[in-house]
């Protein structure tokens, strides 16, 4: 393992969140002994001098989308120097003597799910601020204290590693587990098989009365993960369709009532249920489980099957005797790092870094090009406008996509698998079915096995990822991607109505402006 370098953490505070510009009144630095303080109407600009002296990397939580984007520090961020953007997203920048990162990268969850103090969010108005200062330097101290543990012991298992992804994968490859980088040409054959999770709506509903229940697999992709995946470059042609193995990959004429993903114009994901023949580009996985619950007539097909296979096993074992070796001790963060690992591993392989690019930042703001960086956009800062430059990505490298499309694959045959046992499904979102009888899943807490995640009374559902569910006992279980609606707003669009829906949160863009997102949500 390399030798870890210096390193801190750090975070801000604004104001409450209520639809308005925001901007950071205090700035909290850690570095594991010290916490140094900066607040009032200069603490942006006196954070930066500080931490342009220290000569390591400082973590914020989210700080990629947050912190770090405030016009002030991305003023400060040095010219012609490597920054790095993943979705949208600083991943990593250099100020001075240290270097800024995101530790949602490695620890991609809420700061909460590790530790995080209760805190009135009343008390960062400008009027409360003198009178709750001890509460408020209390409060951001305890985060960044809280954010420096678990990043502690993450650094421990994987040394200072930008993802937990990439952690992931180094470990299972240290463990014996194979090295796959196969490039382009293997991605390109091998691409058009992957497919996400299923989300799908069965019964749309408007207060419909229950009792419904959700049942949850556990660690579905872990799950997916142990048993035997396509290996290396060498497969076999065959259309004999009683040669269907696991992990294959098939183009197949079929008639499909809801087994197979087809994917869409728009880039979506339909699962088509009306036995018309269509051209499916499916794993075996899938083809043996629609043969296997009756909702797939294959017509005709050609399957490239693995001359080799392996299963990540062992990977999986190990994280799972972590976990729970956690759970005995009382350990919730070690807990969480251990499943964190072992959700991440499959991901990499999935990685498509055609589209990758690396990013300078350029006083020449008016320059379309320079030295071989391309003009992306105008960055206006308060020390003046900045151009941010790209090329393309120069030590990306492909992995191995039909690993991720057979390991997803099982993950869909597994989910419609469950959806055919159950009586009365209404829903399923990846790993979940909601639905009035599922008697006949395989229930418990092991590996694949199924959880009652509890009663609903009763439900209503606009949309995939837009629904409100009244639990049994009282509280609602909600989803509204994008937006944060309520359940009374979602009420109202499955009565038909269209509801305008404003984040009161700021999206924060590089080139500084600040975001709230606005949405009409509807039923689709």
């Amino acid at each position: 393992m390399a030798k870890m370098r210096k390193w801190a953490t750090a975070d801000s505070e604004t104001n409450p969140f209520d639809g308005t510009e925001v901007k950071p009144f205090i700035w909290a630095f850690y570095d594991g002994e010290i916490c140094e303080i900066f607040e009032g109407p200069g603490a942006t600009k006196n954070f930066i001098n500080y931490i342009k002296e220290f000569n390591g990397i400082i973590y914020a939580h989210n700080g990629g989308r947050f912190d770090w984007m405030f016009s002030e520090i991305i003023s400060a961020i040095d010219d012609a120097k490597p920054l790095m953007l993943i979705n949208g997203r600083i991943a990593k920048a250099r100020i001075g003597k240290c270097e800024i990162r995101d530790s949602w990268l490695c620890l991609p969850d809420k700061l909460s799910a590790f530790a995080k103090d209760d805190f009135d969010y009343t008390w960062l108005l400008p009027e409360n601020r003198d009178k709750r200062r001890a509460e408020i330097i209390s409060y951001i101290t305890s985060d960044v204290k809280n954010l420096y543990e678990p990043l502690a012991r993450f650094f421990e298992d994987n040394g200072q590693a930008l993802t937990q992804a990439g952690a992931s994968l180094k470990d299972w490859e240290n463990m014996g587990g194979n090295v796959r980088r196969y490039g382009p040409h293997h991605d390109a054959k091998f691409r058009p098989y992957y497919f996400g999770g299923r989300v799908e709506v069965f019964n749309y509903a408007n207060g419909e009365p229950g009792p419904f229940n959700i049942y949850d697999v556990n660690s579905a992709y872990p799950y997916a993960m142990t048993f035997q995946h396509p290996l290396g470059t060498r497969y076999y042609q065959t259309d004999d369709l009683s040669d269907i193995k696991g992990g294959s990959f098939w183009t197949v004429i079929a008639k499909s009532r809801g087994a197979l993903p087809i994917r869409k114009k728009d880039g979506g994901v339909d699962f088509p249920n009306d036995n018309e023949p269509r051209e499916y580009k499916v794993t075996g996985w899938e083809l043996l489980c629609g043969i296997e619950t009756g909702t797939l007539d294959i017509l005709s097909g050609i399957g490239l099957v693995p001359m080799e296979t392996e299963s990540m096993r062992p990977f999986v074992e190990k994280c799972v005797k972590i976990k729970e070796a956690a759970e005995k001790a009382g350990d919730k963060t070690g807990r969480l790092l251990a499943k964190l690992k072992m959700n991440s591993c499959y991901g990499k392989y999935a990685a498509n870094p055609e589209s990758y690019k690396e990013y300078i930042l350029d006083p020449r703001a008016d320059t379309e090009e320079a030295g071989g960086w391309c003009f992306d956009r105008l960055l206006t800062t308060p020390d003046g406008p900045r151009g941010l430059f790209w090329r393309p990505a120069q030590r990306a490298q492909f992995f191995d996509v039909a690993l991720a499309a057979s390991i997803t694959g099982h993950a869909r045959a597994n989910l419609w698998r469950a959806i055919n046992s159950c009586e009365g499904v209404i829903y399923c979102d990846t790993d979940s079915v909601l639905c009035q009888n599922g008697a006949k899943l395989d229930r418990g807490g092991k590996l694949g096995q199924w959880d009652d995640e509890g009663e609903i009374a009763r439900a209503w559902i606009a949309g995939k990822k837009l629904y409100a569910l009244e639990k049994t006992g009282g509280g609602y279980k909600t989803a509204s991607k994008g937006v944060k609606a309520t359940p009374a707003e979602i009420k109202r669009v499955c009565a038909g109505e269209v509801v305008l829906i404003k984040n009161d949160a700021p999206t924060m863009k590089i080139d500084g402006r600040q975001i709230f997102q606005e949405r009409h949500i509807k039923i689709t």
